[in-house]
């Protein structure tokens, strides 16, 4: 993923290029939207499976995902506005070509971008935790489904 380092704008001397930031803001937004739709698509199978679930433990597990699930999805859709003002404000800079508010600007970029890698990383590791936990429980139904039925 491209990151504010490697636009070069940290620690740079000579004044940020509105141009670049502004593409790779609209990068972040294109990404970030991805996510979303991901994380649509994770609600939908964790739903999917809810109504088959018997066992308790599992039942508080998926209670748990879901919980993760929507911290995540707030965490992307937070991000996702954050991103668009950016972007409008960037496009203004585009505009004008000026170097007024540059340090500003060049600071809620970087910030954007630690802030998309912390996201990421976040959705990854629910995304993986999701996955785990669902073929745990789709194993363990699956010994109940076998013993209710002899």
């Amino acid at each position: 993923m491209i990151t504010a380092e490697t636009n070069n704008l940290q620690g740079s001397s000579k004044r940020p290029n509105w141009k670049k930031c502004y593409i790779l803001a609209n990068h972040w937004k294109s990404d970030l939207e991805f996510y979303r739709e991901e994380l649509r698509h994770l609600h939908h199978i964790i739903n999917s499976y809810s109504i088959w679930i018997v066992k308790e433990d599992n039942q508080h597990l998926l209670e748990t995902m879901e919980r993760k699930l929507y911290q995540t999805r707030t965490m992307c859709e937070e991000l996702i506005h954050r991103v668009s003002t950016h972007v409008m404000d960037l496009g203004r800079y585009v505009e004008k070509d000026t170097l007024k508010a540059s340090a500003r600007l060049t600071d809620i970029h970087t910030a954007l971008g630690k802030d998309i890698t912390a996201f990421v990383h976040s959705y990854r590791n629910c995304r993986k935790e999701i996955f785990s936990n669902t073929e745990t429980i789709l194993d363990t139904e699956k010994d109940v489904a076998i013993i209710s039925r002899d």
